[in-house]
């Protein structure tokens, strides 16, 4: 069996445990075993995925933190704030392989604390986590992954209503990545009991708009494209010039997988407001799947818009679980979450154009070398166009 599927069922045991168990020293023992496993799992891999082709060569060239603080930063490089973190990691190891654990390491102590932050079930959301995204956020998104940690932190004071900590955190998240810049208007709309009406006609009209497959955003917003200033328009000009001029919508597992959870999350929303968090996280659900409904045309940018919201998945399931006393919401919860973690893990890696470079090698182990793998990922762009304008890494 697939070694990433094993980490899931390993998750999907623990979730079931954290559910149904009233032992909470055993739970958090059992949470911290898993942590463990991921850590080892994700920080001593070799060279999978794709991202690895373009943030080794830049972490090798990059400076350590005292030669930025006195050349400066590479010009044309990443973000500031990533070159100030690989710098800062430079200053102790040149090796990539290292530079990779060292960043695991500190991913997962953020999420040890996010999840227990915001959930009653923290290995539930963990098993989530893994196979909703984590996987290419882990590998191949390491600059998103920062900027929606940072997001996720925030969080406690949207709902505490304090802006300067919610804006250094995001201002902090900007740094690692440009399209954090969409979290700070999310100060004022997350937190608003908005009308159901409103949400419920917002909702049908997305899903007239997207069955009905017109398509009149992407046939007009390469003019917009040109309108907007420097690598935004040009960003956006690139990620339209790799969407075919057809590929299929239509009643899709990722269209029915939404709705569904759409329509449980809109039911039990009065139930969800009530609870702390609850309400950020709904609304986070919503305008995930109304990004989808209306964006699904342009697929490219409503992913790296979407995968900005995907959190509202690993706290909202958990947080439906906890609404209820009754065993068979509880059970009916996690089947779904079974569901929609195993279908969005298989679709990431046994994609055709993903199989061979998620296959999991280890360090420690048997690995294919740089080089190899280098040939090997520029041979899996063939698939492209299979992946109807998604990029690779990153399929719906």
């Amino acid at each position: 069996m697939n070694l990433y599927f094993i980490i899931l069922i390993i998750l999907g045991i623990g979730s079931l445990i954290d559910i149904f168990s009233e032992n909470r020293e055993f739970k958090r023992n059992i949470y911290i075993f898993l942590i463990g496993i991921l850590v080892i799992f994700f920080g001593t891999r070799a060279y999978i995925g794709y991202d690895w082709y373009s943030y080794m060569p830049s972490f090798e060239k990059s400076k350590n933190i005292i030669e930025l603080v006195k050349n400066g930063f590479i010009a044309g490089g990443f973000e500031k704030g990533f070159q100030v973190y690989c710098a800062s990691i430079k200053l102790f190891t040149d090796n990539y392989l290292i530079f990779n654990f060292i960043n695991t390491v500190i991913d997962f102590i953020i999420l040890y604390f996010i999840f227990k932050r915001y959930s009653k079930y923290p290995i539930f959301a963990l098993f989530i986590y893994f196979g909703v995204y984590g996987v290419a956020f882990e590998i191949d998104m390491i600059r998103n992954l920062k900027s929606i940690l940072l997001f996720i932190l925030s969080i406690k004071y949207i709902e505490d209503r304090k802006i300067m900590p919610f804006i250094a955190l995001n201002l902090l998240g900007f740094l690692f990545h440009s399209s954090s810049l969409i979290y700070f208007p999310m100060y004022f709309l997350l937190k608003i009991n908005w009308n159901k009406i409103f949400i419920f006609v917002t909702f049908i009209l997305g899903n007239i708009y997207y069955l009905l497959d017109k398509r009149l955003i992407i046939k007009n917003i390469g003019s917009l494209a040109n309108m907007l200033p420097g690598s935004i328009g040009k960003k956006i000009s690139v990620y339209i010039s790799i969407v075919p001029d057809y590929f299929p919508l239509g009643v899709t597992l990722f269209y029915l997988e939404r709705i569904i959870i759409f329509v449980l999350v809109f039911l039990m929303l009065n139930r969800l407001s009530e609870k702390r968090y609850g309400t950020i996280f709904a609304n986070s659900l919503f305008l995930s799947v109304f990004i989808f409904l209306f964006g699904a045309e342009f697929s490219v940018l409503t992913l790296r818009i979407g995968i900005l919201f995907v959190y509202s998945y690993w706290f909202i399931l958990p947080m439906l679980a906890d609404l209820e006393d009754m065993l068979l919401i509880k059970i009916g919860v996690l089947i779904l979450a079974i569901g929609v973690s195993y279908f969005r893990l298989d679709n990431q890696i046994n994609f055709i154009g993903n199989k061979k470079l998620y296959q999991y090698e280890n360090i420690f182990l048997e690995h294919k070398g740089a080089e190899e793998r280098r040939k090997m990922v520029v041979d899996s762009f063939k698939y492209l166009n299979q992946g109807h304008g998604k990029e690779l890494s990153l399929l719906y």
